[in-house]
């Protein structure tokens, strides 16, 4: 059917393949899929929000943040029967969890003028909360597509580093920003470390796939230099 290189890649991802079982096998395939994408859109739309309500965000600009993400390519994506949708979905529990790590103060429902359980949620939650989304959020998406994982962790590592380093120049407290960025470098090592010791295809493998259209041409040797060039033009 496909090249054994090509399906490995596909190999590496069983936890989209289980999240649908209990949809497929109550459902069928046709409403399984569509009502497992639906819930898949749904969560995401609701990590948005309690994002934004974390942050501060009156309600009503968390009902806009949670439409537009429904409305725009982001809900086709959630729909979509691929794992793109969930790695999505899983992100924004991440970026949730971020939030609540990073807060200077819990936020009332006085604070923001408006009231609602979401607001509730968020002045109730944590850094422990924050910390368990983070982790969590990567180590399940890391069954489902560790190189997103991978990539997600580290931009995050990277930008709250930054960040610290900022808060520092500035003489405010920045050990939050630290540690916060110390979990998410922590668990880029985890994910990489996890998916070599699994076997599975690395980035290098996925260039190659792309530039060799699934390997039905020969790889080139050193990939980069295209890729980059095909990133630029995506």
């Amino acid at each position: 059917f496909a090249n054994q290189r090509f399906m490995a890649i596909f190999e590496a991802r069983p936890g989209y393949p289980l999240f649908l079982v209990p949809f497929v096998a109550v459902f069928g395939i046709t409403w399984g899929l569509w009502l497992a994408g639906l819930v898949i859109g749904l969560a995401g739309s609701a990590c948005v929000l309690l994002t934004l309500r974390a942050a501060g965000a009156s309600r009503r600009a968390g009902l806009a943040g949670q439409a537009l993400y429904l409305a725009l390519p982001t809900g086709t994506v959630a729909m979509n029967p691929l794992s793109d949708g969930l790695s999505l979905a899983l992100g924004t529990a991440v970026v949730l969890g971020c939030v609540l790590l990073l807060r200077d103060r819990p936020r009332t429902d006085g604070a923001s003028g408006t009231g609602g359980r979401p607001g509730a949620w968020a002045a109730a939650a944590g850094p422990r909360t924050g910390a368990a989304l983070v982790a969590g959020g990567l180590v399940l998406m890391f069954f489902v597509r560790y190189s997103q994982a991978v990539l997600l962790a580290a931009a995050l590592a990277g930008v709250l580093l930054l960040r610290a380093g900022w808060l520092r120049q500035k003489r405010r407290q920045f050990t939050p920003v630290l540690r916060a960025a110390a979990l998410c470098a922590g668990l880029t090592v985890c994910v990489y470390a996890g998916a070599h010791l699994l076997g599975w295809p690395m980035g290098e493998d996925s260039a190659q796939d792309l530039l060799t259209h699934h390997y039905q041409r020969p790889d080139l040797p050193n990939p980069w230099p295209e890729f980059f060039v095909q990133e630029g033009v995506f």
